[in-house]
């Protein structure tokens, strides 16, 4: 799961499972709005007229070697895991 966020101009994205944040340009940012919908090409045509081809083509292949790295889109590592909890409730605070 990511979490994306600009603030005075700066485009972040955090990937909440490697823990890892990233500061992207607005190409990248805004190919993040469709890389998990659509295929390259498809992105490469709705964003090449505000950006250039080149420089949007550029950015996807960055983002695939985020997410083929574990840096973006990683995968939870406590999914499976059963929570561990006691039997019956604990009284923790009284107020």
């Amino acid at each position: 799961m990511i979490h994306k966020f600009k603030m005075h101009g700066t485009f972040i994205v955090t990937d909440v499972n490697s823990g890892a944040v990233h500061v992207m340009d607005e190409t990248a940012y805004e190919n993040l709005e469709y890389y998990k919908e659509s295929d390259k090409a498809s992105i490469v045509d709705m964003l090449s007229s505000k950006y250039g081809r080149d420089k949007v083509d550029e950015a996807y292949d960055e983002i695939c070697d985020l997410e083929n790295g574990g840096q973006l889109y990683a995968g939870d590592p406590f999914s499976g895991c059963e929570p561990v909890s006691e039997p019956e409730p604990v009284i923790k605070a009284l107020c």
